[in-house]
């Protein structure tokens, strides 16, 4: 009796330390639908191979905001239709409202298939958020 409580207990233990584990970083690819200085809203495409959470992958758009790590899109940028994937960090998404609050990289679909990052950190806003000293925040 005591070793199939020992044993009940220890299985418990086992499935909290399993189900309390941290999510990690996530891709998926997207059509761009709008896009402003703040956020791109994109619509998910089928991608069986993508890392992200079947809430992500199902939704029928979703708001990638570009504060939450501060980045930009390079000039060039992106436009309505353009096919792109993005990074992020899944703690960081909002099933209900439909937002990823950290994104990390936003890559886009050339022609012939490539991905070219168009994505570019704001270093101030980084450094300001992380405390790194400012003079070695940005390349030259």
């Amino acid at each position: 009796m005591k070793k199939m409580r020992y044993l009940l207990v220890l299985f418990l233990a086992l499935g909290m330390l399993e189900s309390c584990g941290e999510k990690g970083n996530g891709w998926f690819d997207a059509e761009v639908i709008a896009v402003d200085e703040e956020t791109i809203i994109v619509k998910p495409v089928d991608n069986p191979e993508a890392a992200a959470p079947e809430s992500v992958k199902n939704a029928d758009e979703i708001h990638l905001s570009l504060k939450g790590f501060g980045i930009e899109i390079s000039s060039g940028g992106l436009e309505k239709g353009d096919k792109i994937r993005a990074a992020f960090n899944e703690d960081s998404v909002d099933e209900k409202a439909g937002i990823i609050k950290i994104v990390f990289q936003i890559y886009k679909y050339g022609d012939d298939g490539e991905l070219t990052l168009v994505s570019n950190p704001i270093w101030g806003q980084v450094t300001e958020e992380i405390g790194v000293l400012e003079e070695y925040s940005s390349p030259k």
